[in-house]
């Protein structure tokens, strides 16, 4: 997961969330949508229906409002059967065969083909918020704290 915070932005957590939600609407292949709204938001892009997905955190910071934080990370796409079906495939899978354990390989090939690209992302990110008048302030890549080699 990585993270970037931008200093002096003259924009909300609403406006670089919309301007992602178009950027990616553009496409045939693409979608994204908004979760939360305010000062504390999240950014879904990904294939329609598909996973996974790339979620992209956005925040304003709590101790300067000019600064917004932006988190990005992968996850599987949010709908509201989703966490239903994943939950009852996985069991059904492991009760018949542990074959069904390499069902969980084909996000693999997603990513290799490069269906999204967090580079992309991050680039359309940079520029919109450089064009609002945002420094880009630190730029780090988020472990887990028992996950650190």
């Amino acid at each position: 997961m990585q993270q970037r915070i931008y200093c002096g932005a003259d924009v909300s957590p609403e406006d670089l969330g919309a301007h992602l939600v178009a950027q990616y609407a553009q496409t045939r292949r693409m979608r994204a949508q908004i979760m939360g709204a305010g000062t504390s938001l999240a950014v879904q892009i990904g294939r329609d229906g598909r996973a996974p997905a790339m979620t992209v955190g956005i925040v304003q910071s709590p101790d300067d409002a000019r600064d917004i934080i932006v988190t990005m990370g992968e996850q599987q796409w949010i709908s509201n059967d989703s966490a239903l079906s994943a939950a009852a495939g996985s069991l059904v899978g492991a009760l018949y065969s542990p074959f069904a354990l390499f069902g969980l390989i084909w996000p693999v090939k997603h990513i290799l083909r490069g269906d999204h690209s967090p580079q992309d992302a991050w680039s359309s990110i940079d520029a919109y918020m450089i064009q609002h008048g945002a420094v880009l302030a630190t730029d780090q890549t988020l472990t887990h704290p028992h996950m650190e080699e």
